[in-house]
């Protein structure tokens, strides 16, 4: 019984964590379980009390994969997988659940008196690991569940999201010291406390901050049309049916003259310049509603390699193409490696060639809207894309996607809280275009006002305003969390000064 006590607890951590997500519990934005996580790590932390290193890995990782199944339940939705589908999940959240199983070993090794300093550096420099390693995979960090939160998510344009999740853990550190290390309660409780009034702070700033900004901006009219096609009707219809639909909705839209309309990725499920007469029709279009489209296609180049992007078109012809630079693994090309492991593999999307990646940012000139940055699919996840977009100049951003492979599932809605962080981060409007939902106008604080439901063809519509400047986070990113990781580590290579020794010369 005492062996399966801590498995329990670390299993229930993982749980409260996936919980306080869109979840197979609750499948949308409501009702916001984002609280869950300011004390979701306690029955962990408790579990890994008194562990050695090795089994204090392996609780860890048993919290890991625990939070990763169930938050990534979606995975055997994805039918392209086969038979596979279920062994894919599995796969995907063992290997994810290793920076948890880091980062119980870390806390194990921590001297009790450092564990509040140390617990959260490593959260913190884990979920960055998360980010970068093996193309990276940014997806739910711990601090986006605060995506309904204003007092703690607007911070981010200060600290960034992972600032945010730093913050969570050293209250849920605190929290656990109240309960389980009677002698650091204090400073545990002091060095929470600050972190709070910290975020309250931030928050209060940017709040300010983006009111004025909004106030001085000139906010245009844009559109998102989302199609609602399902993955097998998308490549199985004609194509003349999939951009008729998107001509009637484009139709509607006009009668708001928005300064853009913006297509869902992939929206012609073809090759934008082998399709007789497609590139015509979508210019004839952006005539007759006087208003550049924004629209997801595939695309070759000269070399005749396949590329996944974005086209500007207006009444005059196309303006600008973006290609998408970070491609999805095993869904848009097969890694290197896993060619030579297992060479019988396939991607999951349509077709057998491996898509190219772009090499550098292409913004779209909106005539009345600013200068557009472009996020394809899940490169809204990556917190480096957006600033890099803001660097080359960027005034506002466009996400298109097609997350009908999801389903119903709470993904799209996971998915979704990538576009929105980078809102804030950045301090800019971003119109998400999603195929079967859910399509975003977001503005500088994370708000988003109206929704279609998934699977429901329409448009949606709102104001957007090209906001110039740079947000602390747009020009310093992670640097400032970085810093609290290396003051963490330097601080656990110190040697430990007895407390008593400390009051006997005081």
């Amino acid at each position: 019984m005492r062996r399966v006590k801590p498995v329990l607890l670390a299993a229930a951590s993982g749980l409260l964590v996936s919980l306080a997500f869109p979840s197979w519990l609750t499948p949308s934005f409501r009702p916001w379980t984002g609280w869950l996580a300011w004390f979701a790590l306690v029955p962990l932390l408790t579990a890994l009390q008194g562990s050695r290193p090795v089994a204090a890995a392996g609780l860890g990782w048993i919290g890991g994969f625990t939070f990763f199944a169930s938050t990534l339940y979606w995975i055997p939705e994805v039918r392209e997988l086969g038979v596979l589908r279920h062994a894919a999940w599995l796969a995907v959240a063992s290997g994810l659940a290793a920076y948890w199983g880091v980062w119980g070993c870390v806390v194990a090794c921590a001297a009790p008196s450092r564990i509040i300093w140390i617990a959260p550096a490593a959260w913190a420099a884990t979920e960055m690991a998360r980010g970068i390693l093996f193309t990276g995979f940014p997806w739910t960090p711990l601090g986006a569940s605060q995506w309904a939160c204003p007092p703690v998510f607007l911070s981010a344009r200060w600290i960034g999201i992972t600032g945010i999740s730093l913050a969570i853990v050293t209250v849920n550190v605190a929290l656990w010291a109240l309960w389980r290390l009677k002698d650091r309660v204090l400073p545990a409780t002091r060095l929470a406390a600050g972190w709070v009034v910290a975020l309250l702070l931030f928050s209060f700033t940017t709040y300010r901050q983006t009111q004025a900004e909004i106030k001085e901006s000139r906010p245009v009219t844009v559109a998102a049309l989302q199609g609602s096609f399902t993955e097998q009707e998308k490549w199985d219809l004609p194509v003349d049916t999939l951009l008729s639909r998107f001509e009637n909705l484009a139709f509607q839209a006009s009668n708001l003259a928005p300064a853009v309309i913006v297509w869902p990725e992939t929206a012609t499920a073809s090759v934008i310049g082998e399709e007789p007469g497609m590139v015509e029709r979508l210019v004839r279009l952006a005539a007759d509603t006087k208003t550049a489209h924004v629209v997801g296609a595939l695309l070759n180049d000269v070399t005749g390699r396949l590329s996944n992007g974005a086209f500007l078109i207006s009444g005059s012809g196309i303006e600008a193409v973006y290609v998408k630079m970070h491609l999805v693994p095993f869904g848009e090309y097969l890694p290197r490696w896993i060619k030579v492991v297992a060479p019988f593999a396939k991607k999951l999307t349509e077709g057998l060639v491996d898509l190219s990646p772009g090499s550098e940012p292409v913004l779209l000139n909106l005539s009345s809207g600013g200068r557009a940055g472009v996020a394809i699919c899940y490169e809204a996840i990556f917190p480096a894309h957006a600033r890099r977009l803001v660097a080359e100049g960027a005034e506002m951003f466009v996400n298109i996607t097609n997350d009908a492979w999801y389903g119903r599932t709470a993904a799209t809605y996971q998915h979704a809280l990538g576009p929105i962080a980078r809102s804030v981060e950045c301090g800019r409007y971003t119109i998400r275009c999603a195929n079967t939902g859910v399509s975003l106008i977001v503005d500088p604080r994370g708000r988003f006002t109206q929704t279609l439901p998934l699977f429901q063809p329409g448009v949606v519509t709102g104001e957007a305003a090209p906001l110039g400047g740079r947000t602390i986070y747009a020009t310093w990113g992670d640097t400032a969390v970085a810093g609290y990781i290396l003051f963490a580590a330097w601080l656990s290579f110190r040697p430990l000064t007895p407390l008593r020794g400390k009051r006997r010369n005081r």
